[in-house]
């Protein structure tokens, strides 16, 4: 910008004036620019995000990753062999999802009817809901779903997961607990269907209180 020229035109103070007014003029423009980036650069990751419930599943086979079980305890206790497990629910962010389960079922048999058990809020896996169905000839098995929680020893570990998020889903419906948690129950059906005990046709599942939303929203998503 010529200085001297406008000088010429206008007094000294008009001049400082005009100055600030097109220096904050091209602020403005950057601004309005960087803004208008952001816009279009967050419409299309939106664009991009699932908007039914069957696009945001469309990819997910919960048989197709393989769930690494480890086997961490194993003993019979009224004719029902028991065993506690990790296995992997899912890689987010590159960290494994590792859940943690029970599972039992009725010694020596095999083609066994099995149950699925989702815990309540603030819970944990449950043995004795596992006892409660194996006695009466059922394979079954409960995970943990709630993570580390009052000075528990043993717990699924979420990785990067972030738990803590619950119904928001203004980034990304994937960021969401419930997705990850259902993704979960999805693969401990994998899980509970692998077992040799159990025969995978014949499979139910039923929550409590907060597992009780998962296994609605299951029964609507996993044959």
């Amino acid at each position: 910008m010529n200085l001297k020229w406008l000088s010429g035109m206008f007094g000294m103070e008009d001049n400082v004036n005009l100055y600030r007014y097109y220096s904050n003029s091209g602020k403005v423009c950057a601004v309005v620019i960087l803004a208008l980036a952001w816009i279009v650069a967050t419409s299309a990751a939106f664009a991009a995000q699932a908007t039914t419930v069957d696009e945001l599943w469309k990819d997910f086979n919960p048989e197709a990753m393989p769930l690494d079980i480890q086997l961490l305890d194993q003993w019979e206790q009224d004719g029902i062999i028991l065993r506690k497990v990790f296995f992997t629910s899912e890689i987010y962010q590159g960290v494994p999802v590792r859940v943690y389960a029970i599972y039992g079922a009725p010694v020596g048999k095999t083609h066994l009817p099995a149950v699925l058990h989702l815990h309540g809020g603030g819970q944990t896996a449950s043995l004795e809901h596992v006892l409660f169905w194996a006695k009466r000839g059922y394979a079954a098995a409960t995970f943990d779903h709630m993570g580390p929680m009052y000075e528990r020893t043993i717990y699924t570990h979420w990785g990067k997961v972030p738990i803590e998020r619950q119904f928001d889903v203004k980034e990304n419906p994937k960021n969401d607990r419930f997705y990850h948690s259902t993704n979960a129950t999805r693969r401990a059906l994998t899980f509970l269907a692998s077992q040799p005990e159990v025969d995978p046709n014949r499979m139910g599942i039923y929550g409590i209180s907060f597992g009780g939303s998962f296994a609605w929203l299951v029964s609507a998503l996993d044959n």
